[in-house]
């Protein structure tokens, strides 16, 4: 979880960026050589901008998978 409170886009504090809070989920399962690997940012789809305001990405998904080539038995 991510929380930020709320910014000013001026010097003068009269242009607010309001506070956010975006949620990321995340698993990990390693399985020998092989490693999988799930995530969800902005679990909620939150509709969030940043300290510029900019808006930022809602909900993504990734899924990876590590496959170790090394020749050592470790």
């Amino acid at each position: 979880m991510s929380h930020e409170s709320r910014h000013f886009l001026d010097r003068a504090n009269l242009r607010p960026v309001p506070a956010r809070t975006v949620h990321t989920v995340g698993a990990r399962v390693p399985a020998g050589a092989v490693t999988l690997a799930a995530e969800v940012r902005n679990l909620t789809d939150n509709q969030v901008a940043d300290l510029w305001g900019y808006p930022l990405p809602g909900r993504a998904a990734f899924l990876s998978i590590d496959i170790d080539f090394s020749l050592s038995g470790d």
